[in-house]
């Protein structure tokens, strides 16, 4: 992935340390919380692999700063916290495959080798997923890091949503005749913001409209049975 678009002022590696540690401490569901800061602060930069370690290695270490004490708590607390993450890049996979299919209706503003690396860009997220636990792993406290590594252990044999995803993505994009189904102009609105218009600002704009979909529920139980478990 490329480091070529910069976007507007966005949250820097402590900004989102402190967010990730007020999604496990706030009052809103934790998985829904973490989630929503991932996908956040995707769609405030372009989908490129650096801008995309970088967030999910904050926002997780974070969350593992302030993981209760008790044992069974901090265990639920973190499986939690990297499901809300999966959820995002899940998100962030299906706002990627429309960037392509919305690039390749635009044929000539974009050449092969652009979209050719949005698609290698596309495969990558879940390997980015695991490198952000396996970071933390190494940096983490003993318990979080213990906790964390048994999850990922645990993904490994069980897969993720952003696998499943990513895979289906790109299994759409290889036929020949995928349809094309144009995101609305609300949702590549933030792309001007870019000043160019790339492949990986348009699934951040996507991706932006997909957040701006999402709103906090304080309200919510935070003991509510996740979505799905991971």
């Amino acid at each position: 992935m490329t480091e070529e678009v910069e976007k507007g002022q966005h949250p820097d590696a402590s900004d989102l340390r402190r967010q990730g540690r007020e999604a496990v401490e706030g009052p809103q569901a934790t998985r829904e919380a973490v989630r929503d800061v991932v996908m956040r602060a995707l769609s405030d930069r372009p989908l490129e692999e650096g801008q995309i370690r970088d967030v999910l290695r904050s926002v997780l270490e974070g969350a593992a700063e302030v993981v209760p004490e008790d044992e069974a708590e901090s265990v639920e607390a973190l499986r939690q916290t990297v499901a809300g993450i999966d959820d995002a890049l899940e998100r962030a996979a299906m706002a990627s495959k429309l960037a392509i299919e919305e690039a390749r209706s635009q044929a000539a503003a974009f050449s092969e080798q652009d979209l050719r690396r949005a698609v290698d860009d596309l495969a990558t997220l879940d390997r980015l997923y695991f490198e952000a636990l396996v970071a933390v792993v190494k940096s983490g406290t003993k318990v979080s890091a213990r906790i964390i590594g048994d999850l990922a252990e645990h993904l490994q044999h069980s897969g993720t949503r952003t696998g499943t995803a990513v895979r289906e993505a790109l299994a759409a994009l290889e036929r020949p005749h995928a349809p094309h189904v144009a995101p609305r102009p609300s949702d590549i609105a933030h792309t001007a913001r870019a000043g160019a218009a790339t492949i990986a600002a348009i699934g951040s704009g996507i991706l932006a409209g997909l957040a701006d979909t999402l709103g906090p529920r304080h309200d919510k139980d935070r003991t509510e049975p996740p979505e799905k478990d991971v």
